[in-house]
């Protein structure tokens, strides 16, 4: 079976395979925090309960300009950054229904 959802950025999130290789050198902003492991660790954490829903974080879900760079070479073939896009659109949407 596929993982999709939370199961699927838990797997990501404590993910042994350096898919981060795949980032440029010369890439501007190689910040830990901007990997995919680092968003999905992020989202789970979200998801979880021990981070808060506040714009920082919604912030930080959206900088997915890494996890797009490494996507290709996830072993799994996951497509990390679609999960982390569908994950933080339900998340905000309920955050809104529930204000």
């Amino acid at each position: 079976m596929a993982e999709t959802g939370i199961a699927l950025l838990r797997i990501c999130a404590f993910c042994p395979n350096p898919c981060r290789l795949a980032v440029p050198e010369d890439e501007a902003d190689q910040r830990e925090s901007r990997t995919p492991s680092a968003l999905a660790y992020l989202a789970v954490a979200l998801n979880d309960g021990f981070v808060e829903p506040d714009g920082e974080t919604q912030t930080a879900l959206a900088d997915l300009e890494l996890a797009e760079t490494c996507r290709p070479h996830c072993v799994y073939e996951f497509d990390v950054p679609a999960e982390l896009r569908a994950f933080a659109r339900k998340q905000w949407d309920e955050t809104a229904d529930h204000a």
